[in-house]
């Protein structure tokens, strides 16, 4: 190979490393409404958040009206959702006795009243403002 040959080949590995190590462009986040979304975790403002290890718990909201399972009870609520701010009233569930806890009294507090909503690709945070929040992660089209 003539240094001209190996010059030309070092140009190529370098330019495909770099090629390759380009950031990939973010995708957009999934959408608030008709997402099925999976609890993951919760926190009170200024601390770590602590992972939710119970039975699979989810919600999604179809335009005004919303619900899901909390690990063991099925729930409903009305949602009225503006911007990033999400109002959630009127939260019914079934009352069965679980031998292992869900995430009933975590969604009791988070679906209470007026919320922050965000989502950040494909999660999502809903906030109180100073005090909690819980944050999901995308699971999915909301079921039908």
């Amino acid at each position: 190979m003539t240094v001209r040959g190996a010059r030309y080949a070092a140009a190529l590995l370098v330019g495909a490393g770099v090629a390759a190590s380009a950031p990939a462009a973010s995708a957009a986040p999934v959408p608030l409404i008709g997402t099925q979304w999976r609890f993951e975790s919760s926190g009170v403002a200024r601390t770590a958040p602590v992972k939710y290890t119970g039975s699979p718990a989810y919600f999604s909201i179809d335009g005004t009206r919303g619900g899901g399972n909390d690990g063991c009870n099925v729930f409903g609520m009305n949602v009225e959702v503006k911007g990033d701010r999400a109002t959630f009233s009127g939260l019914f569930s079934t009352l069965r006795m679980c031998y292992v806890p869900g995430a009933g009294v975590q969604f009791g507090k988070a679906f209470a009243g007026p919320r922050t909503v965000t989502v950040t690709g494909n999660r999502l945070r809903v906030s109180d403002g100073p005090r909690g929040y819980w944050n999901f992660v995308a699971n999915g089209p909301a079921k039908k």
